[in-house]
């Protein structure tokens, strides 16, 4: 299972279909056999993580890619990926919030009865689960099924167009329909204000960004310098999400037993006092990403944008 083809060098511009599939993906499936043993021994913190985007930048890759490779044998390998990242995508949720009610909780008294204690307790009894059950999902066949297909698919991407076809002009289109996709989704954030829009912003913002990372070495410094700003604002919606989602907990909580109104509200405001900073972060982190010179590889000509320019999104309240 842990067979993992020969990486290729450097690719260029010049890359062909067979060499871009074959080292984008047996990347990701190196970093995916990594973390993978690092969460079995334990002790990394981010091994979670780290495994979690292993599966999901192969599935984002094959959609970047889906030019290139064949669109049924691209599916049948989404969604086992996806199946198999929703139990870890749920232990990583209850990692943050494990970490994020320790670091609020560390100076308080550790007295188990108290309810900021209760609190931590919960948390961690629900990480506990959720590890069980991410490890259950690990141990079963599907795992190393798919493991040993994506190994197959290095080996011998099934392609769309000829092995030696260049994949420059193909990778351009591809990363203009996920730049597009953003863009959009930034409207309607812009429009809606509300946290489920900003959060569907932080996913199309990290598939354009993973998508930009895989198409770097063909496409050169421009992508790279888009992947960075977007890692930027990737983070920040990152940091509203995780605030917002921790205090939806506590207010969870709260509901169910009024003994933790007084710590569950004061934490939870405290949350959500976090998210509004990140939120406010988010229109300068956008602006930046479209300081970048339209028409390089993922924008239309200025005279083309329908959207509203960077100044107009720094400030949105003002906005009509």
């Amino acid at each position: 299972m842990e067979a993992v083809p020969a990486l290729l060098p450097g690719l260029t511009e010049d890359a062909t279909a067979h060499e871009l599939m074959r080292s984008a993906l047996g990347t990701s499936l190196q970093r995916l056999l990594d973390n993978h043993r690092r969460v079995q021994r334990g002790g990394d913190d981010d091994a979670v993580r780290k495994l979690r985007v292993a599966m999901r930048r192969i599935r984002y890759d094959l959609v970047t890619f889906g030019k290139i490779i064949d669109a049924d044998a691209s599916r049948a390998l989404r969604r086992p990926l996806r199946d198999l990242g929703t139990p870890l995508g749920e232990l990583r949720n209850c990692e943050v919030l494990v970490q994020r009610l320790s670091e609020r909780l560390a100076g308080e008294d550790p007295n188990p009865d108290t309810a900021g204690q209760r609190l931590l307790a919960t948390a961690r009894e629900q990480h506990a689960t959720a590890r069980e059950i991410a490890f259950a999902a690990m141990a079963e066949p599907l795992f190393d099924e798919t493991v040993m297909a994506v190994a197959t698919m290095v080996e011998a991407p099934p392609l769309r167009v000829a092995a030696l076809t260049p994949v420059a002009p193909l990778l351009r289109e591809a990363i203009r329909g996920s730049w597009r996709d953003l863009r959009d989704q930034v409207r309607r954030a812009h429009r809606k204000k509300t946290d489920e829009e900003l959060h569907a912003t932080r996913i199309a913002a990290k598939r354009t960004r993973y998508a930009a990372e895989s198409v770097a070495p063909v496409l050169g410094p421009h992508a790279a310098e888009f992947a960075i700003r977007l890692a930027a604002l990737q983070s920040v919606l990152g940091r509203h999400q995780d605030g917002i989602v921790t205090a939806q907990w506590l207010e969870a909580m709260v509901d169910t037993d009024p003994s933790l109104a007084i710590m569950g509200s004061g934490l939870a405001a405290l949350e959500r006092r976090e998210a509004a900073v990140a939120e406010a972060e988010w229109p300068p982190a956008w602006a930046e990403i479209r300081a970048l010179p339209p028409g390089v590889l993922w924008a239309e000509p200025a005279s083309d944008r329908k959207e509203p320019v960077a100044d107009d999104l720094a400030s949105p309240d003002d906005a009509p």
